[in-house]
């Protein structure tokens, strides 16, 4: 006879936004070094987040999708906290304005070496994020924006 999954409690915010509290019954997320899955009653822990899909399972209904990038996850007494410097849902995310971000990413500076790192991160991040939002409006069977050079 098959488990009902146990719910647990669940947050997800940044500094200055709470974009999820209540009971999931499982949960993704990207740490630094992977993907990490989270179930009731699971070890506490402290993670880094990395930068890619949230994906939290409700008890009723679809999952809660989001892009997050940066931070913090907790795990500790059937609660898990996500703190993120950047949140978005995905299905508020516009695939015009993310692929904008990934243009102005590419005219960020080049020089000096730590300029060029940080345009290198800020590509990683905008086309990871337009890439996710595109995945997700092809799920969802919605339009899918199109770019020609």
């Amino acid at each position: 006879m098959p488990r009902t999954p146990r719910p647990f409690s669940c947050k997800v915010l940044t500094l200055g936004r709470q974009f999820y509290a209540g009971d999931v019954i499982g949960a993704e997320f990207p740490a630094l070094d992977g993907m990490v899955g989270v179930l009731a009653q699971r070890a506490p822990m402290v993670s880094l987040l990395g930068y890619g899909p949230l994906s939290l399972q409700t008890p009723q209904g679809p999952p809660q999708e989001f892009f997050v990038a940066g931070g913090f996850a907790q795990v500790r007494q059937n609660t898990m906290t996500i703190l993120s410097f950047e949140c978005e849902r995905l299905d508020e995310i516009d695939p015009e304005e993310a692929y904008d971000r990934i243009e102005q990413a590419m005219r960020l500076p080049r020089q000096p070496p730590d300029a060029a790192q940080r345009r290198q991160w800020a590509l990683k991040l905008a086309r990871a994020r337009f890439n996710l939002v595109q995945e997700h409006r092809r799920r969802k069977g919605l339009a899918v924006v199109g770019f020609h050079d």
